[in-house]
């Protein structure tokens, strides 16, 4: 797991394409937050969102080994129909040779405007940036738009963008094609599922790479809550797919009035490459903070790949850290 499946550079006229729309839009709904805000507005900014620290045990065959610490920040600010998703995180390893990266820092934000209470559209802009470890470091970038339809128990974002690696060859643009969908049961089950297919090409080759999942959660009451997924990335242009299922469970306490989620999650891996097929586990524990009003957005507890199938890869690229769950 130390290469990524295809690196890519978008062309350049395409990627200001995107880059100005994002700029228009996000113009767009800083002056409808100032509209919300203004005289007769019935403005004011309100967040939620959740802190977490987390520590994570690899082993299996092929030198899969090595722990890696994770810190992680996620919150929604919203004013009227407007609102700003906001995720910052960063992995450090122990053990480059084994896992492949050293350290991975990624931040995601992305902005968005409700055309009604069920209709809504926004653009995101993300970045991964990876040290695979002797001063070899990439960044991953991905930009685009987005269009969401929500009801009370149903929740779907559509997503279309384009993804870049800083050190890729010109020639080869590759387009994102996303999907992320949550519907909540009665009784405290959750069901949710994320794809992205990410599509380049090459002169007159195309090839595709994909990474998709699935996942549920039960609330049982009393704090205690159980989840697991299912995972995998593909990627045609290396003939590789990575298989990650997971299970996981959390308990809310109490410290001075504060909630505070304890987690812990079991991961299964296994795939094969182009050096033969892997196998391997994952196990990590968490500790979260929610914070502010956490109805804004549902989340699970941080440093769970889980977590990551909830919220859907940026691009099929970024699948493979979301695959091991960084």
């Amino acid at each position: 797991m130390g290469s990524i499946p295809f690196t890519t550079r978008q062309g350049r006229a395409r990627c200001t394409g995107i880059l100005s729309l994002a700029a228009l839009s996000w113009a767009a709904l800083a002056g409808g937050a100032a509209a919300q805000a203004g005289p007769g507005g019935g403005g004011g900014v309100s967040f939620g969102g959740a802190f977490s620290l987390g520590l994570s045990d690899y082993g299996g065959d092929d030198g899969l080994d090595g722990t890696a610490g994770t810190l992680d920040f996620g919150g929604t600010f919203s004013s009227g129909p407007v609102s700003l998703d906001m995720d910052l995180d960063a992995t450090g390893t122990n053990d480059g040779e084994g896992l492949g990266i050293d350290s991975n820092r990624g931040v995601d934000v992305a902005a968005r405007y409700q055309f009604s209470p069920a209709l809504g559209a926004g653009t995101y802009i993300a970045r991964d940036s990876i040290d695979f470890g002797g001063g070899d470091r990439q960044n991953l970038d991905s930009y685009g738009i987005e269009m969401f339809y929500d009801t009370p128990r149903w929740q779907t974002r559509l997503s279309i963008g384009e993804t870049e690696l800083d050190d890729a060859a010109d020639d080869i643009d590759v387009i994102d094609y996303g999907l992320a969908t949550r519907f909540d049961l009665q009784n405290g089950f959750t069901l949710f599922a994320s794809g992205v297919l990410s599509r380049g090409d090459i002169g007159d080759t195309t090839f595709d790479s994909s990474a998709a999942g699935i996942g549920a959660a039960y609330a049982f009451g009393n704090g205690i809550e159980a989840f697991g997924s299912y995972h995998r990335t593909t990627s045609d242009d290396l003939d590789a797919t990575l298989n990650s299922t997971s299970v996981g469970a959390a308990y809310t306490l109490y410290a001075a009035g504060q909630p505070v989620i304890l987690s812990g999650e079991y991961t299964h891996l296994n795939g094969d490459t182009v050096g033969g097929a892997s196998d391997g586990r994952r196990i990590a524990i968490g500790a979260t903070i929610p914070l502010g009003d956490t109805s804004a957005r549902k989340r699970l507890p941080g440093n769970t790949l889980t977590g990551n199938v909830l919220e859907g890869d940026r691009t099929a690229t970024g699948g493979v850290l979301t695959g091991i769950g960084f």
